[in-house]
Parts: C-alpha cells; structure tokens; sequence
C-alpha cells in the first residue's frame, strides 16, 4: 500500500469524506483504557440456539467517568498501560456491552450506514480484573482480526471486514 491509496479510495467513493472528516474532528487523547468505549464499526450475525440470525453491532461502554480519575499523574509513551495498571490494583474496570439491533432496511454488509431507529439493548458487561500478559513479549506479533469469530457468531459481506484479514496480516508481516 502506498501514500496515494486512502485518496484514490476516498475520489471512488466520495460520500466517506464527510463521515472521515466528523470522525477526525473529535479525537483527542484518551485518559485511560478504562474511560474509553470501545466499537465494532461491522455488523455480526448472532445466532440462536434454532440457528436464527440476528444482526448487530456491538460497543464497550465504559462505566467509569472523569469523576472517577486517580490522583496519580502518568505521562510518557506508557502512560495508559501504567495507569490501567494503578486502576486495576484498586478494583475491576467495567465496560457494558450494548448492541445495536437491525431491523428493516438496516444493510449488515455496509458499515457506512446508520441503523437510525435500531433498537439498542443492554447485552452484558466485561468486568477487567487484572492485566494479562503481553501477548508479544517473547517477540511473536499479535494481529487483532475482527474476522475471527466462534461458534455461534457470523460475519456479515461487508467487502470492508472481509479485506481486513489480509490486510492486517500483511501488516504484520512487514513489520517481522
């Protein structure tokens, strides 16, 4: 991939430069692993035990708030690592897991739609107890693939999510 392929991308499908651009304008620096929500941009089939597909998207809500802050100060390139680190040595940090529910009209297969008027539920919570290991520690890479998926769990023909496989894996190995 070279510097000119996110514009060529961006001149061939042209109503994605507002959505970038929203997107770009509210970004700042997280505080804390614990006060940022987390979202899977792509639709997943979720089955039931008779096999029936339902499509959502998922977020990770954080429960924790700026009132819940630690007094320390952590700066630096690990700054979010050492202060999940401090967190975690007081307490769980919790994040809800909502879904947006599909319904009629709503495309699982483009993740640039809005599911307007989707229905939005409550589905569980991630409670984080401690910290795990650094899964590259001994030097061996880890890919974070959305399309890895159980049992239970189907990816949707979203041309995005399923270019993302390859994409991250050629990642990885440019950089080994």
């Amino acid at each position: 991939m070279n510097q000119r392929t996110l514009p060529l991308f961006l001149l061939r499908h042209p109503r994605l430069v507002p959505a970038l651009v929203r997107g770009l304008s509210g970004v700042k620096p997280h505080h804390s692993f614990a006060e940022a929500a987390f979202y899977a941009l792509h639709a997943y089939g979720w089955l039931d035990a008779e096999g029936r597909r339902t499509w959502v998207r998922y977020e990770f809500r954080p429960t924790t708030t700026e009132a819940d802050r630690l007094t320390d100060t952590f700066e630096g390139r690990d700054r979010l690592a050492e202060e999940i680190a401090a967190r975690l040595a007081l307490g769980p940090v919790t994040h809800e897991v909502w879904v947006q529910v599909a319904g009629e009209g709503h495309d699982p297969d483009d993740v640039t739609t809005a599911w307007r008027g989707a229905r939005e539920l409550l589905a569980g919570r991630l409670d984080v107890t401690a910290e795990a290991e650094d899964p590259e520690a001994g030097g061996s890479p880890t890919v974070f693939d959305p399309t890895r998926t159980v049992d239970g769990i189907e990816l949707s023909n979203d041309p995005i999510l399923l270019y993302r496989r390859g994409a991250y894996s050629e990642s990885v190995s440019r950089r080994t």
